[in-house]
């Protein structure tokens, strides 16, 4: 068969290809509604997950679920350090701190560009970044949510946060640290340190499974600042914008797919 060229510019595209690209997004297409209907079946069991949830709004009710085994619920919850956590530069205490020391380091880099007649010129360029060396952590290993005792890892969404020095303002930074700033305390001109730290208690919502007298989640995600009918409400939202998210991702690799097929030497198409 004759080669038939549709197109001749900055890449070609033949007859021949312009039907194999249009069977790849027949493919692609099928396939996308295979995924969808899949990931739609998982949101609706989610979503009926949430919406037959009760709501607790309080802790004496928090402890009346744990203690029926009424399963899914949203709730509030108070949460706070076993073992509150504090170091010298900062006042107060934590239910995490880390201490992260920085270095200002010296790069170099090679760069290299075209002069007006075409000359390449190459030149060696140094620069100076602050760079991560050295960091100390220190948490409580435990945690008190709504009363009982868990391990700190048995949540997500704790808010670290980088403490602002300039607001603490302690005699220890004073007396052993050249220059305070912001976030930082400055050792010398090439180290400083920084702190992130999460708060010794925090209040919110979150979804868990009660059962047998505890939560059976393997992590429970914390919301802060936030109540648990907002949190429902929020949660169901998330669960149905997976498909709209997910079809924008499948259309961009479909219309990716056939862009690098014309691109490409498709000789075997004309053998």
């Amino acid at each position: 068969m004759k080669k038939i060229v549709l197109y001749d510019g900055e890449f070609e595209i033949t007859l021949r290809e312009l039907i194999t690209s249009l069977a790849i997004v027949f493919l692609m297409v099928a396939f996308g509604f295979f995924i969808h209907s899949n990931i739609h079946n998982s949101i609706l069991e989610k979503n009926e997950k949430y919406r037959k949830a009760p709501v607790t709004n309080s802790i004496e009710l928090y402890n009346y679920v744990k203690k029926t085994g009424i399963g899914n619920t949203f709730t509030i919850f108070e949460l706070k350090a076993v073992e509150p956590q504090s170091i010298p530069e900062l006042s107060g205490e934590y239910l995490y701190i880390e201490k992260v020391k920085e270095h200002y380091t010296r790069h170099t880099r090679t760069i290299s560009s075209t002069d007006s007649k075409g000359k390449t010129i190459t030149r060696t360029e140094v620069y100076y970044t602050w760079d991560r060396v050295q960091s100390e952590e220190l948490e409580s290993k435990e945690v008190i949510f709504n009363g009982d005792i868990y391990p700190i890892d048995k949540f997500d969404g704790y808010p670290y946060s980088s403490a602002s020095l300039s607001d603490i303002g302690t005699d220890y930074l004073e007396e052993n640290y050249r220059n305070v700033h912001g976030k930082y305390a400055y050792e010398d001109s090439d180290d400083r340190y920084y702190f992130i730290t999460v708060p010794i208690e925090m209040t919110g919502s979150t979804f868990v499974n009660l059962s047998n007298g505890e939560i059976q989640n393997k992590t429970v995600n914390l919301y802060l600042d936030t109540t648990p009918e907002e949190l429902k409400d929020v949660l169901i939202k998330n669960t149905n914008s997976i498909l709209v998210i997910f079809w924008i991702f499948w259309i961009i690799l479909t219309c990716g797919l056939v862009i690098v097929f014309y691109v490409i030497d498709n000789r075997w198409l004309e053998s």
